[in-house]
């Protein structure tokens, strides 16, 4: 027994040291394993919580871009129908002010005036450029133009109009409501009080114009 005693002992010292720190590790990475349970579940409350008021904000942005609380700094400028699809017509010059697009024909340019149409300019003599005159063409804001005939949006409509002689512009064709309706300046859709249910029946939106 004497023999066996002192190592046994040994041995089951050694053994239970053993088993108390494996048991240590154990627990020391089963906490570990639970910190960061409670960390992630603080995460996902934090995420949810960051989810909920982006969505509230989202919702009250969405009721006041609905409901237009924001003061509109323009008005619509209307013209009747019947009006509009007989108002394109030759005029005498007039001074550009507001110019967009350009387009070159022959000895000839064309500069679109935003909102009212397009000045014909004589460039027979490219140091001496002559304004000789003016299509009308309310509710112009683009143009393009292929051979003799040039494209143009007059508000929500696209003409066709045969310039051989610009001095006498021929439709050639009025496709309506071919684009959407004209919006104010730094605004990309129609304030609702403007929209087409909103106002007298039967115009269209030919410009905007600030409020006085």
């Amino acid at each position: 027994m004497k023999f066996f005693k002192q190592p046994f002992f040994a041995s089951v010292k050694a053994t239970q040291s053993e088993f108390t720190a494996s048991s240590y590790r154990r627990f020391e990475m089963l906490e570990n394993i639970y910190k960061l349970k409670k960390i992630s579940m603080k995460f996902k409350k934090l995420f949810l919580r960051g989810l909920l008021m982006f969505g509230v904000i989202g919702f009250a942005l969405t009721i006041s871009v609905g409901n237009e609380p924001y003061h509109v700094d323009y008005v619509p400028v209307l013209m009747h129908r019947d009006v509009l699809e007989k108002s394109i017509r030759y005029e005498e010059a007039k001074a550009i002010q507001n110019p967009g697009k350009i387009y070159f024909k022959d000895d000839y340019i064309f500069i679109n005036e935003q909102d009212r149409g397009v000045h014909v300019i004589d460039n027979h003599d490219p140091m001496r450029p002559q304004n000789v005159g003016f299509i009308n063409i309310p509710g112009n804001r683009d143009m393009a133009m292929k051979g003799n005939v040039l494209y143009v949006n007059s508000s929500v409509d696209l003409v066709s109009i045969d310039v051989s002689s610009f001095e006498r512009p021929v439709i050639k064709d009025r496709v309506v409501k071919e684009f959407p309706e004209l919006t104010p300046p730094g605004y990309d859709y129609v304030p609702n009080e403007f929209t087409e249910n909103s106002r007298p029946e039967n115009t269209e939106i030919i410009r905007w114009e600030k409020r006085k």
